[in-house]
């Protein structure tokens, strides 16, 4: 059951529209898929974030669970 809501869960992040002006519209699947190296410069930066209750917030961790539950993603964030 638990890797049933892992999958879910991923298959939900996929789909948040991704608000960066570079690449503005697309949805995180693509930004990882397309710009990978841009997609692990972002979670890199949110090192030193705090997640607050905001939807900007929100959206960036999002983007990082997103991005470092792929093996690729996980060792260009690394």
């Amino acid at each position: 059951m638990h890797d049933v809501l892992i999958e879910f869960r991923l298959g939900v992040l996929s789909y948040p529209l991704y608000t960066n002006q570079l690449y503005i519209g697309q949805n995180f699947h693509w930004v990882v898929e397309n710009a990978l190296g841009f997609a692990a410069y972002l979670v890199y930066n949110l090192r030193k974030e705090v997640q607050v209750n905001t939807p900007l917030s929100a959206n960036k961790f999002a983007f990082k669970e997103y991005v470092t539950s792929f093996p690729q993603g996980k060792f260009y964030t690394e």
